[in-house]
């Protein structure tokens, strides 16, 4: 009776370790059949403005990679030319091959102060971007730090306003729950598609950052409502995490530059620290 309840227990043991196999690798598979669907806001019939460019990968990215007609795209370097090169010494090929390819780049363009830029006046854009905005002043007191990146971005707000193309205001097509494409089901409410329409559309501002301390301390829904200072109230569109790897060969860099042969991007492939916030005027 031993050896018999012996070979049904380790009958019993090998059925269930089939199934426990069996089940990782119907997991695996369900895995690589279900892939993240990209949210890339930007349409070949954008007029994209870019602020605060640092080596100008972004912009060669949205050319290269999404295919976004050159000739819809401004980007713009707070920084002078010379200046950029000495920072990001790499910048000259991206830059030779923006050029070549008819993009307009402008240096010189303080996003606070897009009024005083007569390259952009009279102009209106439906996609205005500024990636990972920072006033670069190394504050170490963090409440400082924090509120001198709210002025920063605040009054970016007010001189961007002028700049967005008038329309309706845009609608979101919002994802299903447990819909195959979303990753994280906490963030559905605030993703979503803007629905493609024919009439025009209000021009948008996004506004990327890294989702962590200091920069969550920013609180941009709130700061977009209610701005520091003079400038329009703005509302959220939508919010959806900002993957890299959407970007080929673009690479966020430190507003200081370089800090040798060739600087470590702060955010990597793969890293799911950023976030996008859209908003328009109200």
């Amino acid at each position: 009776m031993y050896k018999q309840h012996q070979v049904s227990d380790s009958k019993k043991l090998a059925e269930t370790k089939d199934k426990a196999q069996t089940t990782r690798n119907r997991v695996k598979k369900a895995d690589k059949s279900v892939k993240r669907r990209p949210t890339i806001p930007y349409s070949q019939l954008d007029t994209i403005l870019l602020i605060g460019e640092g080596d100008f990968s972004f912009a060669l990215s949205l050319v290269r990679a999404h295919g976004i007609p050159s000739s819809r795209i401004t980007a713009t370097a707070y920084d002078s030319e010379p200046m950029v090169y000495e920072k990001y010494p790499w910048a000259t090929q991206t830059i030779s091959e923006l050029r070549q390819a008819g993009v307009r780049l402008l240096f010189k363009v303080d996003a606070t102060k897009l009024k005083s830029c007569k390259e952009l006046r009279g102009q209106t854009f439906t996609r205005v971007a500024f990636n990972f905005p920072h006033a670069g002043k190394g504050i170490t007191d963090q409440d400082r730090n924090v509120r001198t990146n709210q002025e920063l971005v605040s009054s970016f707000f007010a001189s961007v306003a002028p700049l967005l193309a008038l329309g309706a205001t845009n609608e979101i097509s919002r994802k299903k729950k447990g819909a195959p494409d979303s990753e994280d089901e906490e963030e559905i409410e605030s993703e979503g598609e803007l629905q493609n329409k024919a009439e025009a559309k209000k021009g948008t501002v996004l506004v990327t950052l890294r989702d962590s301390v200091p920069y969550t301390l920013w609180e941009m829904p709130k700061l977009a409502k209610r701005p520091i200072g003079d400038g329009p109230p703005y509302k959220q569109i939508r919010s959806f995490a900002f993957q890299p790897e959407d970007y080929p060969g673009y690479a966020h860099r430190r507003t200081m530059g370089h800090r040798g042969e060739r600087e470590i991007p702060v955010l990597k492939e793969g890293m799911m620290d950023a976030r996008t916030w859209e908003f328009e005027l109200i």
